[in-house]
């Protein structure tokens, strides 16, 4: 047993409680991040689209998620190595920061393809003017160690609960 004079008693056990605590929340991070470009990795995505679900239909209203697959980054990769793709791949994600709305979710589903979840519902018109925003994010080519590199990519846009919710929502978006 423990006594107030014995070496614990001078704040080392909160201490240490503290940094275990900080410890796990670093795990928590990296256990939902992707870790190549710092995005929500496919199981954070699968977490926030069930509660989107679930606050959309609590309040009655829809969901717009956008799926991106990067058109020609297997050449890249095949060509330039892995190293540079992955290099790449981190430029894509500063990318796509940069143009998500505010409050959008956007993960990493794994290789080239990526997802945004927006939980304010878009008209066709603003998903079409974010659709055209992120075709511009992705334009400008990547420049790796002196080489200009250009991709494009395809964005398929689906809506909750008009196509689905879960698998069936994400497969729509795949499919757009």
């Amino acid at each position: 047993t423990l006594r107030a004079t014995d070496d614990f008693a001078d704040g080392s056990v909160t201490t240490l409680s503290n940094s275990l605590h900080q410890a796990n929340a670093n795990l928590q991070k990296l256990a939902y991040r992707d870790p190549l470009t710092r995005l929500s990795n496919r199981l954070m995505f699968e977490r926030r689209l069930g509660a989107a679900i679930a606050d959309a239909d609590a309040r009655r209203t829809r969901l717009t998620l956008m799926f991106i697959d990067l058109d020609g980054f297997k050449p890249i990769n095949d060509g330039y190595g892995h190293a540079t793709g992955d290099r790449v791949l981190r430029e894509i994600g500063e990318r796509l920061r940069r143009v998500a709305p505010k409050g959008a979710t956007i993960a990493r589903l794994g290789g080239d393809e990526f997802v945004f979840l927006l939980r304010q519902p878009l008209s066709n018109g603003e998903a079409s003017a974010l659709a055209t925003q992120l075709l511009g994010a992705m334009s400008p080519p990547f420049v790796v160690d002196g080489e200009s590199l250009t991709l494009s990519c395809s964005i398929g846009i689906a809506a909750y609960p008009d196509c689905g919710s879960g698998d069936k929502l994400l497969a729509a978006g795949d499919t757009a």
